[in-house]
């Protein structure tokens, strides 16, 4: 007896989703998720967590965040995704409304700052990595959504030189080597983002749950409260400081001590990508005693103040003071000579405020030695026509422009040199490892035993980088949908 059955057999492609799915998997998104967004009671089906996670798969594998292409991806993947999750999985469960949702639960910040610290603690867990430095730093996001009241997108000081759009600030702290997102802030485009230090530094510590960290951040981070209370909790700063704190006066102290010795200036070295050892900067030290305010106490403490000179940077100024200096004699000599559509100065009386003002615009005040000498010239004209003869008086002005030497030279011996403030002890950061651990060159290139042993750690947490911060743009547009 022979019994004809039919097999049905369905062709599904495959692509990218069990790579992502098991990266996604393997960080714990949809536990992590799960227990920190609590769903009503009426929500059915696939939960917030597992639905979050398969729809980052199809952001990351399809490059689209439109909410209403997701079922349809989902239907045409279907037996692919329940195999590597495990679960039956319906299309209908991926909904636009249904995915809208989910980023209103996002949008809340307890529950959010919840799941950034256990995914933190998690991630850091399940891969060996280092915690000795945190990277912050804020930058905006533009957008083309008209500002309204009560909206996050308004209008301010646009870093991307927009001012036109509206935006969003954000915060973020990142674990270095390699870019991990650890906390999220964002808020009002037209706030400074100078109070955001503090709350990330603080939900970074809720993560690590150690002392010793070394928190790396722009001047903005250089505030005497926020590096006093960084002290306070037996953590690190390094940070250049602004011209408000180490200003030219200070500066000029430094490089020039009245009374004291000149300071003995070490060169910094780096070992580029081909092993050749190449100079970068220059530099030295002093100690400064410094106060502050932390958790309503006074704190003093003694601050390294490291005085770099980048070569590469002072290079490119002193090609921009040049190209400055030029256009300014290009411009004064302009002043005086005779030009089409142009009046020509002849008064030294007319001469020397125009000077001045070319001289703030091209920011060279004190870098040029002019002189100039004003002298008439008598000149017999004849009769012509109606005009009966007469002696012409013209005012002419001699001028003559060069180099102020000594100054020049002084100020390009100041170019190139910035202030950064530390408290860390030599023994855990050098002069070296500051001004390299700032510019943040040497972490991926070097070569050590350590990152070799890394490599395939490295590219998922590129896959782990890329995912958590879809979640935070995703919960940004929850934000930007709600007020418009």
């Amino acid at each position: 007896m022979t019994t004809n059955q039919t097999s049905a057999i369905v062709t599904e492609r495959v692509d990218d989703i069990p790579l992502l799915l098991n990266q996604i998997m393997q960080m714990d998104i949809p536990i992590i998720l799960d227990n920190n967004f609590p769903t009503h009671g009426n929500w059915d089906g696939l939960s917030l967590g597992w639905t979050t996670a398969i729809w980052l798969v199809h952001i990351l594998s399809q490059a689209d965040h439109r909410l209403n292409k997701v079922e349809d991806w989902v239907a045409k993947h279907i037996q692919t995704i329940s195999s590597v999750t495990g679960f039956t999985i319906v299309a209908s469960d991926f909904k636009d409304d249904r995915l809208a949702t989910i980023l209103r639960y996002l949008n809340k910040d307890k529950p959010w700052q919840g799941y950034e610290q256990e995914q933190g603690k998690h991630l850091i867990r399940v891969y060996p990595l280092p915690v000795e430095i945190v990277r912050l730093d804020g930058t905006t996001a533009g957008s083309h959504i008209k500002p309204t009241e009560g909206s996050i997108f308004q209008r301010g000081h646009s870093k991307d030189h927009r001012p036109d759009l509206a935006q969003v600030k954000i915060m973020l702290a990142s674990l270095d080597p390699l870019g991990l997102p650890l906390a999220t802030f964002v808020i009002d485009g037209n706030k400074v983002d100078d109070p955001l230090y503090k709350p990330a530094i603080e939900q970074v510590r809720s993560i690590l749950n150690k002392e010793g960290v070394l928190y790396v951040g722009d001047c903005k981070m250089g505030a005497s409260s926020i590096r006093a209370s960084i002290k306070k909790a037996n953590d690190y700063y390094l940070m250049p400081l602004s011209a408000t704190i180490a200003s030219a006066e200070v500066l000029d102290a430094y490089l020039t001590p009245v009374g004291s010795p000149s300071p003995i200036i070490e060169p910094i070295y780096r070992m580029n990508d081909d092993g050749q050892v190449q100079k970068i900067a220059q530099g030295f030290e002093i100690n400064e005693i410094v106060t502050g305010e932390a958790d309503d106490e006074t704190i003093s403490w003694s601050e390294r103040r490291l005085v770099v000179c980048s070569i590469k940077h002072a290079q490119s100024q002193e090609k921009a003071l040049n190209k400055r200096l030029q256009s300014a004699k290009t411009a004064i000599g302009d002043l005086t000579r005779p030009r089409s559509g142009y009046k020509c100065i002849t008064t030294l009386d007319s001469f020397w405020p125009a000077v001045n003002s070319i001289l703030k615009q091209y920011n060279v005040e004190g870098l040029l030695e002019i002189e100039a000498n004003e002298s008439t010239i008598k000149k017999q004209r004849r009769r012509y026509r109606d005009k009966p003869a007469h002696v012409e008086i013209k005012h002419v002005l001699d001028i003559h422009v060069q180099d102020n030497d000594v100054a020049l030279a002084a100020t390009i011996n100041r170019l190139g040199w910035r202030v950064y403030a530390t408290n860390a002890p030599i023994e855990k950061l050098s002069l070296d490892d500051a001004v390299l651990a700032y510019r943040d060159e040497y972490i991926i290139e070097l070569k050590t035993p350590e990152k070799r042993e890394s490599k395939n750690m490295l590219f998922n947490m590129l896959s782990c980088f890329s995912t958590l911060v879809l979640l935070k743009s995703q919960r940004t547009t929850i934000i930007t949908d709600s007020q418009t």
